[in-house]
């Protein structure tokens, strides 16, 4: 990777913060962000702190306490507990292939390099990835760049530059994003998915190995990005 990649969004090379999903992995130094205490109290008090309602409000909370712009969801990481219910566990698809950037707010989402883009698409269903788009670098020794969980306003197959606008973050209204929680889901393809088909974004745990390598680390792409615990 040779290509000197730029911010997909605004101060997140900067300003960003590691979230963690796997209960296990939850440590007193992350208190402020302690996502299995949050679920367990909403499902105490009758809520579904899966549904994007209630995790948006957890992301919010957490902002509240931080100084950083962006909560990072982290790559290969196994979100058994947080999927529980959802297609992927039931396919015992757990462990993430993309790292997830969490706002509070719709930030724009900008093009990491020049290039084009060769698929701009909307995935209907709930835990989709309802808006997105895959831009294929103009330096042919990068992965094509997966981002999903846009809004409406991406842009249509066709050239891009580096730091061009190419969407928001959508919402989980209408399930315009999917129904998630306010995010891109950045994810890199070693080869273009067939046509009408979008990646798997969770792997399980037999085939993490073989899929790391079809879907490399997004971090490897921006070496600048620095993102704290």
């Amino acid at each position: 990777m040779t290509t000197l990649t730029t911010e997909i969004m605004p101060e997140l090379f900067s300003r960003s913060e590691i979230l963690i999903w796997n209960f296990s992995d939850i440590t007193p130094g992350d208190a402020h962000k302690d996502i299995q205490r949050y679920m367990d109290e909403q499902e105490q008090n009758g809520h579904d702190p899966r549904d994007a309602f209630h995790r948006q409000a957890f992301n919010e909370q957490v902002f509240d306490r931080i100084e950083s712009r962006y909560l990072i969801g982290r790559y290969a990481e196994d979100r058994s507990d947080i999927l529980r219910g959802s297609h992927m566990a039931e396919e015992g698809r757990t462990y993430h292939l993309a790292m997830d950037i969490f706002s509070r707010d719709f930030e724009p989402v900008f093009a990491p390099c020049d290039g084009e883009i060769v698929r701009s698409e909307y995935e209907p269903g709930l835990n989709n990835y309802g808006n997105y788009v895959i831009i294929r670098p103009d330096d042919a020794s990068l992965p094509y760049i997966f981002m999903g969980h846009l809004d409406s306003t991406r842009l249509p197959v066709g050239r891009v530059s580096a730091r061009q606008t190419i969407a928001h973050l959508g919402t989980f209204e209408n399930l315009e994003n999917g129904g998630w929680s306010v995010h891109v889901h950045l994810q890199l393809l070693t080869v273009l998915p067939p046509e009408g088909e979008s990646p798997i974004g969770y792997s399980s745990l037999a085939d993490l190995e073989a899929n790391k390598q079809r879907f490399p680390d997004p971090q490897a792409l921006f070496p600048q990005w620095n993102i704290t615990r």
